[in-house]
């Protein structure tokens, strides 16, 4: 019990002064959800047509960075003091920093529209750390939305095949490592988004963690004489795709929490493998697309059963104000 009230702190779950006085949007948090989803499944995309000949680790920087410096205008000077500063280092490090590592390394092993349906493993994470760390309520609906996304990611992983490439099978399990630091990060950010500018928590969180790998890439080595070069697509994948999806992620975070946002955030795989069918000319099998409309629905059904540990539907997501 100790361990979890230390944790719950840890990620912002504990009651603030002042802070839980507006009531929740929820037709505006759906929104950015949606909104959200959409811009986020085109990252691989993105990333595959305009980024493919720079090393991930100058993708990852560049692009948080980016994504950060466009949002930047739209936040308030950084408000973060004691507990909430301490947590936004940690989202920065975490969300900003080694999950985009993970991912654009990933990404250059696998296809994009497999990264972008693998995105909804994050829900899986996301409902573990909810249910462990923020005593949320999971029953038999849950747990079977879980497997189902579970089985979904196998299905969609392997092609249910014995014969996988094994670095197009390490690919994914890179994307699968970032997603789980996200689902951490989305469980810190509920409790930030509530106290504070969602522009605000995005942008500082963004450059943070953005920069500290363009200082860490600049001192390994790499290359960064093409960067400028490749300035539109580290726009696209970075400051729309990266910076504007974590604002409305953030406002979708405050109004309807981390569980629900989560599970809407799934859709976003429709879309990146939509734009990648268009686009890259890439093909799922019909296995694979068995397994990504898993995926889907049981991530949509989740959103819909959720309910919190009083047994009411789950309006304001987390336990934090």
């Amino acid at each position: 019990m100790a361990l979890r009230q230390t944790l719950g702190t840890a990620f912002g779950a504990e009651q603030t002064a002042g802070t839980a006085k507006q009531a929740p949007n929820l037709q505006l948090g759906y929104a950015a959800a949606v909104g959200a989803a959409a811009l986020a499944g085109l990252i691989p995309v993105f990333g595959k047509l305009y980024l493919s000949d720079l090393p991930p680790l100058v993708i990852a920087g560049f692009s948080n960075l980016l994504a950060g410096l466009v949002i930047l205008p739209l936040a308030p000077r950084p408000p973060f003091k004691g507990p909430d500063r301490q947590r936004l280092i940690a989202i920065a490090l975490l969300g900003a920093g080694l999950a985009p590592i993970l991912y654009w390394v990933g990404l250059a092993a696998t296809s994009g529209s497999e990264a972008a349906m693998l995105m909804n493993v994050e829900t899986v994470f996301t409902l573990l750390l909810a249910v462990a760390v923020l005593r949320e309520r999971a029953g038999g609906p849950e747990v079977a939305c879980v497997l189902g996304i579970v089985a979904g990611a196998v299905i969609l992983t392997t092609n249910l095949g014995l014969a996988v490439q094994p670095a197009h099978l390490v690919g994914n399990l890179l994307l699968i490592g970032g997603t789980a630091l996200w689902a951490i990060d989305n469980n810190i950010s509920t409790g930030l988004s509530r106290r504070h500018s969602p522009a605000a928590v995005a942008a500082w969180k963004n450059i943070l963690g953005g920069g500290l790998v363009v200082v860490v890439a600049a001192a390994a080595g790499a290359e960064l004489a093409r960067v400028p070069s490749h300035l539109w697509g580290l726009f696209l994948a970075g400051g729309v795709g990266t910076g504007v999806s974590l604002t409305l992620f953030y406002v979708a975070l405050r109004h309807i929490g981390a569980y629900r946002t989560s599970a809407i955030f799934g859709l976003g795989g429709i879309v990146g493998a939509a734009a990648a069918f268009f686009l890259l000319d890439e093909r799922l099998s019909l296995v694979q697309v068995g397994g990504a409309a898993l995926m889907l629905a049981a991530g949509l059904l989740l959103a819909v059963t959720h309910r919190n540990k009083e047994g009411a539907p789950k309006a304001t997501g987390a336990a934090s104000p």
